[in-house]
């Protein structure tokens, strides 16, 4: 794990979580966007929400957290914003450079991954730099001086790349992975119990979850049905 200054310090759980779950709604159609977002946000409920750490997830429900949030903020606001916006997120940077960096590795995304190596050495390199990135978040007149035109440059670079390089071969790795399970809406907190149900390990792993199932199950539907 790398040592920088400009990770924040994370805290310590004793739980685990042995499933991806995948929204049906991904699948009808089969949309690559819709199956990395499913898992995405089923990562971000579960570490959002307090009941587990990152580290207690699987490997590809980070990656796919850890890519659609890095796409989606480099997309909307720049380097910047992802850097302010991760840096206050569960996990925070410490969890997130290390899956970004893994997952394009993973599915070949050899251009998003060289920029991306750039963007870290460059933050390495220079903490003051990163500090101010930051507090900033890519917003002028913030009192952290002006964006930094390195990070406008690598983020005009992420700009012209074709970004289904990234979600059509991570959607297959999901798809393919054996922890992968394709749940409904309707059957989500009634598969929590089941699986509670099937053993003593499973009762220790699913106990908190349990405890906040009605937030994970309306989150869930809010996200993926709009109601």
């Amino acid at each position: 794990m790398r040592k920088s200054s400009w990770f924040p310090k994370r805290r310590l759980r004793s739980a685990e979580v042995t499933e991806i779950l995948v929204s049906e709604r991904a699948l009808n159609p089969h949309d690559p966007y819709e199956i990395c977002d499913s898992v995405a946000y089923f990562q971000r409920i579960c570490v959002g929400g307090c009941l587990y750490e990152p580290d207690e997830l699987p490997f590809l429900a980070n990656v796919a957290e850890a890519i659609n949030g890095f796409i989606g903020n480099v997309m909307n606001g720049g380097v910047e914003q992802f850097l302010a916006n991760t840096s206050n997120s569960p996990g925070g940077l410490r969890h997130a450079v290390p899956h970004i960096e893994k997952g394009f590795e993973l599915i070949g995304a050899h251009q998003h991954a060289a920029l991306f190596q750039r963007l870290v050495t460059m933050l390495d390199n220079d903490p003051a730099k990163a500090r101010g990135m930051i507090m900033r978040g890519g917003f002028i007149g913030t009192g952290y001086g002006p964006i930094d035109e390195d990070g406008q440059e690598i983020s005009r670079a992420f700009f012209d790349l074709d970004q289904s390089l990234i979600d059509n071969p991570l959607s297959e790795l999901i798809l393919k992975s054996p922890e992968t399970i394709v749940i409904s809406v309707e059957r989500f907190d009634s598969h929590l119990r089941r699986l509670k149900s099937c053993n003593t390990a499973y009762k220790r792993r699913y106990r908190a979850l349990d405890n906040d199932s009605k937030f994970l199950h309306h989150s869930w539907v809010e996200h993926f049905e709009g109601g």
